[in-house]
């Protein structure tokens, strides 16, 4: 009862306020900026899609990390792409803290969300790699690569502002046409 009355109230003060500020910005604004009111509204998608993640996330916590991360990852397959997965063991995920296991969910969902939309890849390889000090992800796709007149949208940017939020780096290794390197280095 508690959790549905405080997941009420986050979806009443996140995503319902949220739309309300930019229906009453567009009604009562002189201009609409169509990129801004675009932007907000991505950032309130992103937003309720995080507080559907935490409800999920109560739900399946008996479920290893390890599945969870196969399983979400292994969503973005299909018939024409295979998502490949190395070093996803299951003891190596407990000493690492929740806060970076449920960040590293969220960058990874992203990253596959962007490779879905718009890289045409047929393969897409993540390989983790984690030691006393530091957790490492590699991604790598076969597909288009970021065209390089088209800057980094906005759920790419906020991967970046993520990682980096925990003191992490992430750097894209871009090749048009032959695909895209992510490399991702979170300290623990």
């Amino acid at each position: 009862k508690e959790t549905q009355l405080h997941l009420s109230k986050k979806i009443h003060d996140v995503v319902a306020n949220g739309i309300y500020r930019v229906m009453s910005e567009i009604e009562h604004g002189d201009e609409v900026n169509r990129d801004d009111v675009l932007d907000k509204l991505e950032n309130m998608y992103h937003q309720s899609r995080d507080i559907s993640h935490d409800v999920e996330q109560e739900t399946i916590t008996e479920i290893p990390y390890n599945e969870q991360l196969a399983s979400l990852l292994k969503s973005f397959a299909a018939d024409h792409r295979k998502i490949l997965i190395a070093g996803n063991d299951a003891e190596q995920w407990d000493d690492i803290s929740k806060r970076i296991k449920d960040e590293v969910k969220h960058v990874l969902q992203e990253l596959m969300v962007n490779m879905k939309k718009h890289s045409q890849a047929e393969q897409v390889v993540i390989r983790f790699d984690i030691t006393d000090q530091q957790l490492n992800i590699f991604y790598k796709d076969n597909g288009i690569g970021i065209p390089q007149e088209k800057p980094k949208g906005k759920g790419l940017s906020n991967t970046v502002s993520r990682i980096e939020s925990f003191g992490g780096e992430i750097t894209f290794v871009n090749e048009p046409g032959k695909g895209l390197n992510i490399t991702t280095t979170i300290p623990l």
